[in-house]
Parts: C-alpha cells; structure tokens; sequence
C-alpha cells in the first residue's frame, strides 16, 4: 500500500465538487450578510471550515507519513503566501476607505480592528467587544467577517504541531490507520463537550472561539483520513452521499438561526453534511451540481468573494440609501468587481510565484478588458453612490412665482385640503414657554439642515454618562445597599438647599445632567440600577441571564430608602424598551394593563414621602450620530421616528397621572424636546448629539434638557402659581 494510502487518504486531485461547495458557502454567507436570508445563511463559514480541515488535514498528513516529518517552515510560509497578500490589500482598502466615509472615530476603530485581525487574533477581539453576530448592522466593523479567517489561521499554526505531538507521545497510534482514525474521533468528541459547554455558558464568545470550533475543523480532517475507505457499493453511492449532505446543508441554511444553540448543537447538521460532501467526491466524480463551470468559476474566487463582500456592504451602508435594492445592487457590484481584480491582480500572479512558476503579466485583450471592466465598476458604482446621496433636489421658484403661475394656469382654485392632524398630538403641550419655543425651532432647523458645520465635534459631543460606573448598582439588595451607600454618585451644589433623587435604570442615570442643569442650587443623587425600573414590574434583562426577583429587591430597597430620606423630589425615568422584556411575557393590550398597574402602584407611594414627583420619557427613537454622521451624510439624513413602546408607554403612564390626579406628580411632555410633530427625532440638535445608542441621552444631550426642565417644572410653588 502506497505511503498516502497508509495515511488515510488518497493523493491529491483538482476537486471541481469542492470549488463548487465553496461557491455554496460563500454565496449562503454575502446573502445572509447583504439581505439577512436565509435565516442560516451564516453556515457557510461552517461549511468553510470543514473545507479547510479536509483539505489542510490530508495534506499534512501525507507530508507526515512521506517524509515522516511536517515542514513547518515551508507549510507556515505557503499558508501565509496564500492568505496573506490578498487579505492585506483588502484591510488596507478597507480602512482607506473607513477615513474617507466614516467618522474619524469609527475610522480609527477600524483601524484598531485592523491591528488585531493582521496579528491573526480578530476573532478576540469581536469576542471581547461583545458583538451580537445576529443583529450585525452599519455600527459594526467592516473588518468583524475577518473573525473567521482567523480562526483558521490558529487552527493552520496549531494543526502540524499537535500532529507532530502526537507522534511523539503516541506513536502506534500514528503508525495504524484504525488507531489514527480513532484518535482522531476522540479528540472530536472532546472538543464537541468543549464547545457545547462554552456555548451553553457563553454563547457570544462560543461563536467567535477556535476552542468551540476546532471540532468542525477536525470533523474535516476525520473525512480526509477516511476517503482511502472504499467498497464497490459505497463507489456506487457516493454521488447519493454528497446529495445527501448538500440536503444537510440547505437544511442547515434554511432553518438554523443564531436565536438557536450555535455552534453546538445547531452547526451538526451543516458540518456533518459538508464532510459528506468533500469526503464522498474523493474517489470520483462529484455530483454535477456542484462540479460545473459557473460553480469552479465563483469557487475560484471564493476567497476573494468572501474578503471582499463584507466591506462592501458595510461602505454602501453608510450612504444610507432608502432602496434597499439599490443597496443590495451597489453591494453586489463593488464585491464582484473588488473580487474580480483582487483575483487577476494579487491572487493568481502570487499563486504562481508560489508554486515556482513566473507570473504571467501579458494578459490576453479579454483579460485585460476584464480587468478595466472590474477596474471601472468598482469606479463607477463608488460614484454613483456618492452622485445619490450628495445631488440636491432642483431648485424650486419663489412661491410668488409659484402662485403667479398657479393663477395663471389653473381655471378653478382647489379645494383646500384638512389641516393634517398629528398623530402624536396627544404627546404634545400648549402652551410653549420660551426655552420650549426655542427647542422646537431647533429641531426643525436640524430635520432641515443640509450640512454640518462641525461634524467632528457633533461626534464627539457623543459622550454618555456612563463614565459614572458606580451608579449602576448590581441586581438585588446587596447591590442596591451598595449604591445607596456610595457617596460618588451624588452630584450638583453639595451644599444646596433641597435634595433631588434621580430613580431608575440606566436612562434614569443619563438624565442627571439635565437634572442638575436645571436646579442648580440642588443636591442631585442618583439612585439607578442597569435594566431595573423602580416601578414595581417584574422585569428581564435583554439577555434573560438574572433571576426577575433580584430586580424587584433592588427597587424595593431603593423605595424604602426614598421614604426614609425624604428628599425634596424624586425624579422618575424607565426605559420605554422595558414593555418588551417584561418578567411575565406580557405583550400588547397585557403588557400594558401591567404596566399601568405597576405605575399607579409606584406613583402612588413615591407621592405620600416627597414633596414633588418629576416622571419624565425617556427617548428610544433616534440614531446614534456616529452611525450618520459620515462624509456625504447631511443633518436632515440623520432622525429616527417614533412608534412602538416609544409612544406607548407615555399614553400609559399619561392615563395613570390624570386618574390619579395629583397635585405634587409633574408629567412634563418630554418627547417634543428630541422630535417634531410628525415624530421625527433627529440625531443632533444645536450642534450636540442626542443619544450615545439609541436611548441613552448623551452629557450634552442631557443638559440642553435643563432649561426646559426647570421652564416646565419650576419646582418653586410662587414661580408655578405665576405661570
């Protein structure tokens, strides 16, 4: 039996089949990642992997059986001349391209991610950062699909080395196939426990972890050590047998979301079709579906697709274009095209070199149009992205112009239309004080305002209190002592003559700015727990990861330790986004029947130990400026609307304040002070971010609330009865 077949495996071919699986994986991945479908789109990173452990596994082990050794040198090397120039050029492309449409502060982010993903460790970094890989949006790094290459590149350092181990600490079993095959088995079942228990304990950094994905690698490198098995029926049925497995993958593809265990257990399906697949095409033909012109063509460029796709995406996002067609169209152009010259350009010439040969520059008259077609596409729809978003509508007449004509032309005056009638006029209050009248006139001015005039400093005005750690107390009533007790988290006049409570969660702590902005001569303590209300509703985190009772102690703590202090007013702020994780699972009209119960219930006692309470909206609508504050970008691109919980929990609680009628409970109209009448919020108002995420109020964005805080609750009985 030859050396090759003692390992295991056979020698190896050209594999038309696995370009073809390859053009599966890369197309199920820039679907998912350009439309977010299908649903298990994101597979085809798994099906990668297993590629790359059947592909790198029965190399290494040929190497090993042949020689009886594995070249590190020269296999590092090869590893790196293959992956590393092309990926190089699109990291660079791509953080050339974050300086000129980004902020500089994702830019230079970009930049950072840039660093770790050239020192192999991307998928550390994403891990570390907490990124929700399925809720991917413009926020994101355009670099974050690099995570995937790197934990193949540790799995290319680590694989000859535990190879070259075990020969060394296992050298029978290296000799025999059987035992090989068994080894190999073994070790990944281990890693299987690995990561089921990583992904069961932390299911974000499971997702970006090569210790809970080297079994999908080694599921690979078990199919490589198997193809030397064959009988004369299992021939007859390995084309079954990759139809079989491609059936696992569009099973996988189609039904498997990230909402699901991922990778354990929901990645079996997909891993074990794709072995199916590379191992069954190993001593024949593969099925025509995969081994077909179009498909070897895109297989080809599958490594170039996959650099290529995500940035592209990430740049289009940041034009913000309302058609997502359009989107998807520019996306799919720029890929294609990057790919293209990525492929002719860096990929094929360094193949070569690698392989000993010269590379080959005298390119044929369709290869060369190829490339200025690639070349001018890449151009053009770059162009024709920024000619969308910069174009400014035609420049309209003078209206008396307008009526001039209209008089002129028309034989009969219309009829005039009904005086539109808001559908937030409910959340809306008449009259308007000055600082209220000045507010207004500042958020029409930025819905309409079609350059910034300091981009860079609106962004950075994008600083959120969180700087103030210590006042997010823990869960239950040690955490809520614990913060009651800490002396960092009072603010304002220390030697002012009234005190002020400022209650909730996390909005609650970013509204002490404006509270202290607005009664300046107060002590202003802040009382807040992240994703915990005080009112007395039964509440789940976003990640449903703490026990709802802990929530309910700490808020029970914080209400007797405002009815033995007393302070002069208390400040109530919740989260609107709280209605959507509710302990109960209530949702709609039974979401808010809690909801207006668990209200009356706490206004109703904050009312009998305080002199005045003080409820105010938080905002859950509006865009976080580094988000559209982007080079082509203009203030008026830059608002959210309001709908949702954002509206419905205001009604609610507007509903409890008039039944209860009472005198000493303010309900200022809060949500004119970030949106127009229409509902549109803007990102910016006066020069200063409104939002840090897309709730939580920046410093600034805080403050410039003082004056109409203190206009619309004076907190002085003489000033109230004046006005």
């Amino acid at each position: 039996m030859a050396a090759a077949e003692t390992a295991g495996t056979t020698r190896t071919r050209f594999r038309g089949d696995i370009q073809g699986l390859r053009t599966v994986a890369v197309l199920l991945v820039v679907a998912y990642h350009l439309t977010g479908m299908p649903s298990g789109g994101f597979i085809g990173v798994d099906v990668f992997f297993v590629i790359s452990g059947f592909l790198i596994g029965g190399a290494l082990f040929r190497q090993f059986d042949s020689e009886g050794r594995i070249g590190l040198k020269a296999f590092y090397w090869r590893r790196l001349w293959r992956l590393g120039p092309a990926s190089l050029a699109a990291i660079v492309a791509t953080v050339g391209m974050s300086f000129w449409l980004m902020s500089t502060a994702r830019a230079h982010e970009t930049l950072v991610d840039a660093g770790w993903t050239l020192l192999l460790v991307a998928n550390l970094r994403f891990a570390l950062q907490g990124v929700d890989y399925s809720n991917v949006g413009a926020a994101d790094s355009p670099l974050l699909h690099f995570w995937s290459l790197a934990v193949e590149e540790q799995f290319y350092i680590i694989a000859p080395l535990a190879i070259m181990g075990a020969a060394l600490l296992a050298p029978r079993v290296m000799k025999d196939v059987a035992r090989r095959r068994v080894g190999v088995v073994l070790v990944v079942l281990v890693l299987l426990g690995a990561s089921a228990w990583m992904t069961l304990a932390n299911p974000g950094h499971a997702y970006f972890s090569l210790a809970a994905r080297a079994w999908e690698l080694a599921v690979g490198v078990f199919a490589a050590l198997l193809v030397s098995v064959s009988t004369e029926r299992i021939d007859r049925l390995r084309v079954d047998i990759a139809y079989v497995g491609l059936a696992l993958i569009a099973f996988s593809g189609l039904w498997v979301s990230e909402s699901v265990g991922f990778p354990f257990p929901w990645a079996i399906p997909a891993v074990l079709g794709s072995a199916l697949v590379v191992w069954s095409g190993a001593r024949g033909a593969g099925p025509a579906v995969l081994d077909n012109a179009p498909m070897r063509y895109l297989g080809d460029r599958s490594f170039a697709i996959y650099l290529w796709h995500f940035p592209a995406i990430a740049m289009v996002q940041q034009f913000r274009l309302d058609n997502r067609v359009i989107n998807w169209v520019a996306a799919l152009v720029l890929t294609f095209a990057a790919t293209e010259l990525s492929y002719r350009l860096v990929e094929k010439p360094l193949r070569a070199i690698g392989h000993g040969e010269r590379p080959r520059w005298n390119w044929s008259r369709r290869e060369a149009w190829t490339n200025v077609m690639s070349a001018s596409a890449v151009v053009g729809a770059v162009g024709a992205l920024v000619f969308a978003v910069v174009v400014r509508p035609l420049p309209q007449p003078p209206a008396d112009e307008v009526s001039a004509i209209s008089e002129t032309n028309a034989p009969t005056a219309p009829a005039e239309p009904a005086a539109a009638v808001s559908p937030f006029a409910d959340l809306w209050a008449e009259p308007m004080g000055p600082a209220e009248r000045e507010r207004v006139a500042q958020i029409e001015q930025a819905l309409a305002s079609t350059s910034w005039d300091d981009r860079e400093g609106v962004i950075e005005s994008a600083a959120y209190v969180d700087n103030y750690p210590e006042c997010l107390g823990e869960w239950g009533v040690a955490g809520a002592a614990a913060q009651i007790a800490d002396e960092r988290c009072w603010f304002g006049d220390p030697e002012g003559d009234r005190t002020i409570y400022v209650a909730g969660d996390s909005n609650a702590l970013s509204f002490v700015p404006a509270v202290v902005a607005a009664y300046p001569d107060a002590q202003v303590r802040a009382l807040t727990i992240g994703q915990c209300p005080l009112i007395a509703i039964g509440t789940a985190t976003f990640a449903h990861d703490r026990d709802p009772a802990l929530c309910a102690e700490a808020s029970q703590a914080f209400m007797d330790e405002l009815e033995r202090v007393h302070p002069d007013a208390v400040v109530l702020v919740t989260a609107s986004s709280t209605m959507w994780r509710l302990a109960s699972g209530a949702t709609g009209g039974a979401a808010e029947a809690e909801w207006t119960e668990a209200f009356r219930t706490t206004l109703s006692e904050l009312a009998t130990f305080t002199e005045d309470v003080i409820v105010l909206d938080s905002l859950r609508s509006s865009v976080p400026i580094d988000e559209c504050a982007w080079t082509f970008s203009r203030p008026s691109d830059c608002f959210a609307t309001l709908g949702g919980v954002q509206v419905e929990v205001p009604r609610v609680q507007r509903a409890v304040v008039d039944e209860l009628a009472l005198d000493n409970v303010h309900y200022p109209q809060t949500l004119q002070w970030y949106c127009d009448a229409e509902g549109r919020c803007p990102a910016a108002i006066d020069g200063v971010a409104v939002v840090v995420d897309t709730e939580h109020l920046t410093e600034g964005g805080a403050r410039a609330l003082g004056p109409l805080l203190a206009e619309r609750v004076p907190l002085d009985r003489s000033a109230a009865a004046a006005s």
